[in-house]
């Protein structure tokens, strides 16, 4: 019995410090990322022409709309909108990350939820971002075409 509760205590221990390194490892990512994406959210949303309007992203890397009634969730915004500012958001993070070594980053049919005028909004905004990192980009139809 001894060697059997010895056994659990360990794993319990176990578990303690890992659920703690982990719970650091969340604070860690968010003073690292979090603050900066948040700080660059008027910056994006000034892009996509969408001033007036604040967002936040929690630790989670959840968007929500900061209003006068108080956090939205994303949830009952379009899917199109959606698209666009969690697009926004992981383009900057890949920034954030990769400062000195750039990956490609793949984009499969990203922007099909996106009407005309969004479109060409986010086309300017990957463009920008392709200045300095490749992009290998797939699309069903030519309105979506990056040329």
């Amino acid at each position: 019995k001894e060697s059997l509760m010895e056994e659990i205590q360990k794993k319990i221990e176990l578990l303690l410090q890992t659920k703690s390194f982990l719970m650091k490892a969340n604070e860690n990512v968010s003073s690292r990322f979090i603050q900066p994406v948040n700080s660059a959210m008027s910056e994006i949303l000034g892009k996509l022409n969408m001033r007036g309007r604040e967002f936040l992203v929690d630790t989670d890397f959840s968007i929500k709309e900061k209003t006068e009634t108080g956090i939205k969730e994303l949830e009952y915004s379009s899917q199109g909108f959606q698209d666009m500012l969690s697009f926004s958001m992981r383009m900057y993070l890949i920034k954030e990350i990769y400062k000195k070594e750039k990956p490609f980053v793949v984009l499969d049919d990203t922007f099909v939820n996106l009407d005309d005028g969004n479109m060409e909004k986010i086309k300017q905004l990957t463009k920008e971002f392709a200045k300095d990192n490749q992009i290998i980009y797939t699309c069903c139809n030519s309105r979506c075409s990056l040329r």
